[in-house]
């Protein structure tokens, strides 16, 4: 069986490039950590996105021309099925939803924000776009332009 399907994604291969040296390997790591969190001897065995992924962007409109702007943040979000051997010859088989928030792109990266999620059993019609991916960068962005507004 392929290890990774990430097809899906050359569609979006150009923005993806905003974000990451090597889109496939960092998404890779990133669902891999978040697996660890849960069961810190996870090991992500198989990973197929299984749509193409749903964008946000964000950034000022571009003075040469009106129609453009130049990116500065985004988010996208993919649905993707996966396999995890969270202890050997146990393998778990999760599908669900992929998304990420990348704040400060105009940057170096040292000074750029990062967030992801991870939806067990979630569908890309309530956490794509038109649907939790847009609140999730809307307060990531909040958050970020505002560090400490709300803390005790």
């Amino acid at each position: 069986m392929q290890k990774t399907d990430f097809k899906r994604l050359d569609s979006s291969s150009h923005m993806l490039k905003w974000i990451f040296s090597d889109a496939h390997k960092a998404i890779w790591h990133e669902i891999e950590e978040i697996l660890k969190d849960q069961v810190e001897t996870s090991e992500l065995k198989r990973l197929w996105v299984t749509s193409t992924p749903q964008w946000l962007t964000t950034g000022p409109r571009r003075d040469d021309n009106e129609e453009a702007i130049t990116v500065n943040a985004c988010a996208f979000a993919f649905e993707f099925e996966l396999d995890v051997a969270a202890e050997p010859e146990q393998i778990h088989t999760l599908a669900g939803v992929f998304s990420f928030v990348a704040l400060n792109l105009h940057f170096p990266k040292e000074k750029r924000f990062y967030r992801s999620w991870f939806d067990i059993e979630g569908a890309l019609d309530q956490l794509g776009s038109e649907g939790e991916l847009k609140h999730r960068f809307l307060d990531f962005k909040a958050e970020k332009a505002n560090p400490g507004l709300g803390q005790t």
